[in-house]
């Protein structure tokens, strides 16, 4: 399995290169109506990849390492935009979920919990 999850990385990286998300979507489009099977099974894993979480626990340390307590700042993930804080050495999402409407005590999360 490790392997694979190096070749995976490795092949992922390659597509990826230095393309900003946008361009990341044209791509996967692109190669997902190609008639070539390597392009599609590309698109295939360049989809995966779009369709992730986007948060690993990497991201968060390097988000965690470079803001000071009281910042704000946006982050795009699962096509959407949270505002982030720093408190107390803990990164807090700005809850604008529409199922915490009738919850008006609940304001911050912590990130730990998505």
């Amino acid at each position: 399995k490790q392997w694979y999850q190096r070749r995976v990385r490795a092949v992922l990286s390659k597509l990826t290169g230095e393309l900003t998300y946008n361009q990341l979507v044209e791509v996967t489009m692109d190669k997902s109506s190609s008639t070539d099977t390597q392009e599609v099974s590309e698109s295939l894993l360049l989809r995966d990849l779009l369709e992730s979480s986007q948060l690993t626990v990497h991201g968060i340390c390097e988000i965690n390492s470079h803001l000071q307590p009281g910042d704000l700042v946006v982050l795009f993930r699962n096509n959407h935009f949270s505002t982030i804080t720093k408190q107390h050495d803990r990164l807090f999402l700005l809850v604008t979920d529409v199922g915490w409407l009738n919850h008006p005590q609940v304001i911050l999360a912590s990130l730990s919990t998505f």
